[in-house]
């Protein structure tokens, strides 16, 4: 047994400890002061704001495979093989027919929605179990019944066409062209939802990320997410400069340009919305052509003007300038997959018929399939830039944050 032996120089530590104020007093400060975190290379211990891999990697792969089935929509209604399984849930009875013709495409579309569904339900219970925040977990349920609709709405489309007690409960008369009109009504709907789907899982990887979750916190610059932790603070207690961007907690940063973001953002999205609709209504119908051009002259003027804004007041924000950058390739890539479909359909356009394809059927359904999935990427872009917009101006117009772990004293330069 270890006995412990007597010092005096112990009781005098006690002593003077208890009997000087000013060493209590200096000695409390220096066991307050906070712990420089990058030592212990260890986050802060925020239970709230954790960035978990694997959660924002399932949020991503649901996004992916959310894009998959607006590309096998676009197969569908580019092969005109929306009609051809005339029963749903089921196609013919069966869970998996023969894949011939254009059930392929049909089937296939059915398919991938059925692997849409699964995912986000376990994205949703996954969100019940891991994520804390409450926002978030509304967003993972809003979601799934967004995808349930979705898929209800396509059952529905599918229904209108081939069930004669769907159509008698739904028109007094029901006549070729009123189903026609009301099936159209209702394929613009579900193509258009389906780009707010998109959307909707696009911003839940967004707020999932490593990013978001580390410019949302204390410990990170707000603009680029930069770790800050162990950083000086001045003496006034304000904000340290972020040796990435150069600026303190996005206060450096022009509040009317970054306020301006989001609305322009906005206003571009509600564009490319109104261009998703008319080409829309050029595919499923004879709907001229011209006011698609013009709808893409006007998202073209919109997002060269959106992406302008943010290279040149908000080139400090990594993520506003990569979507910015990403949206701006996007808009050339659309532009030639535009011309392009506009090339296969040029007979068809001409006599002002229907869009019927030329050449290779599938290659040019591909491309066609192609730039409805590029459009509504550039719809998410436009989203994601309103949702981060309005973190960084809201950042901006608050009051500074002192980083944990960060040590009083002088000034972090660059």
């Amino acid at each position: 047994m270890r006995h412990r032996t007597f010092s005096p120089l112990r009781l005098v530590g006690r002593s003077i400890k208890c009997s000087n104020p000013l060493i209590n007093r200096h000695q409390s400060t220096v066991e307050n002061l906070p712990v420089n975190d990058s030592q212990t290379n260890k986050l802060p211990s925020n239970d709230s704001l954790t960035y978990r891999p694997w959660l924002f990697w399932l949020t991503v792969v649901v996004t992916l495979m959310c894009l998959l089935m607006i590309t096998a929509g676009g197969m569908v209604t580019s092969m005109d093989a929306g009609d051809s399984v005339p029963d749903w849930p089921l196609s013919y009875g069966s869970l998996m027919p023969k894949m011939v013709g254009n059930v392929f495409w049909e089937h296939g579309h059915r398919l991938v929605g059925m692997a849409l569904g699964l995912a986000t339900i376990v994205m949703a219970l996954t969100f019940a179990r891991s994520e804390p925040r409450k926002w978030v977990r509304k967003l993972g349920y809003l979601a799934l019944i967004a995808v349930c609709l979705q898929g209800l709405l396509g059952g529905f489309r599918v229904k209108l066409v081939s069930s004669p007690w769907v159509q008698e409960k739904i028109f007094t008369d029901p006549t070729g062209a009123d189903v026609e009109k009301f099936r159209v009504v209702v394929a613009m709907v579900h193509t258009t939802l389906a780009q707010c789907v998109l959307c909707l899982f696009a911003v839940i990887a967004l707020v999932t990320s490593r990013h978001w979750i580390y410019a949302t916190m204390g410990n990170f610059c707000r603009a680029c997410g930069y770790d800050l932790r162990g950083a000086t603070v001045r003496n006034d207690g304000s904000d340290p400069p972020c040796p990435e961007c150069g600026l303190s907690g996005t206060h450096s940063l022009v509040p009317k340009a970054i306020a301006k973001v989001p609305k322009l953002a906005l206003v571009t999205a509600i564009t490319v919305v109104i261009q998703l609709l008319l080409g829309a209504l050029r595919r499923h119908t004879d709907g001229t052509i011209i006011l698609h051009a013009v709808g893409a002259f006007v998202v073209a003027v919109h997002v060269i003007a959106l992406s302008r804004k943010i290279l040149v007041h908000c080139s400090q924000c990594r993520m506003m300038v990569r979507l910015a950058v990403v949206l701006l390739a996007a808009l050339a890539i659309q532009l030639g997959l535009g011309l392009g479909s506009w090339l296969l359909t040029s007979a068809a356009i001409e006599s002002g018929g229907a869009p019927n394809i030329i050449g290779s059927t599938e290659w040019a359904s591909a491309l066609i399939s192609a730039h409805v999935a590029i459009g509504a990427i550039m719809l998410a872009g436009c989203v994601l830039l309103i949702v981060e917009g309005r973190r960084v101006a809201k950042g901006s117009n608050g009051g500074p944050t002192i980083p944990a772990g960060a040590i009083p004293g002088s000034v972090v330069t660059a």
